[in-house]
């Protein structure tokens, strides 16, 4: 069990969530209890929280929750869900709201366009980030192409459900995804082999 930190681990650990995922459900229906599905959603909360900034009000030990900068970069999508999810009883906590946006999103299909409008709000997001965070990279824009695949997939979330506002960040399973590190690793070889006869 490790926890994501460098932009490019997290970015690598959200393509094989992604694979993880879609694969899975070409097997079997998947739920919110799937091992695929929980890998998931803790990928992308590391990737949404990953440096964000500190309020002025707050100690560097704790961070903004990525429900906040969520608010001010997807106000302006028509049909957003954001009011709907503040006005819920449960989850209570920004951490609990931000987990229940996730899901909904996924349901609604709608992910990959709220991560294409956070990546327009340039301004907004060197106000909420620090400089290294995935969210600020080109790897953001290649993540947004990669939730366009999940549309295919129905998901089905309890997002009234007060155990969304557990604290503190998911801790992440690499295990599944060391099979794909392996595959690329063997194509990445035989390219090389390849080219090597090439005259």
């Amino acid at each position: 069990m490790h926890s994501l930190h460098s932009s490019s681990v997290q970015f690598f650990s959200h393509r094989c969530a992604v694979k993880s995922l879609i694969d899975a459900s070409c097997d079997r229906p998947i739920n919110e209890e799937s091992e695929e599905v929980c890998n998931f959603l803790a990928v992308l909360e590391h990737v949404f929280s990953h440096r964000l900034k500190a309020t002025a009000w707050m100690s560097s030990s704790e961070p903004r929750r990525f429900w906040e900068f969520v608010k001010s970069a997807c106000k302006s999508v028509p049909h957003n869900s954001i009011c709907n999810i503040e006005q819920m009883d449960c989850p209570k906590t920004a951490q609990g709201k931000g987990r229940a946006w996730l899901q909904l999103s996924l349901m609604e299909k709608r992910l990959a366009e709220y991560m294409n409008e956070m990546l327009m709000q340039t301004r907004m997001l060197r106000q909420f980030y620090q400089p290294g965070a995935l969210m600020l990279s080109e790897d953001a824009g290649l993540i947004s192409g990669l939730l366009i695949g999940l549309n295919v997939l129905d998901f089905s979330f309890d997002v009234r459900s007060q155990n969304l506002d557990f604290i503190g960040i998911p801790v992440l399973d690499f295990t599944p995804y060391l099979k794909f590190e392996q595959q690329y690793r063997r194509i990445i070889f035989i390219e090389l082999i390849l080219m090597s006869f090439c005259p």
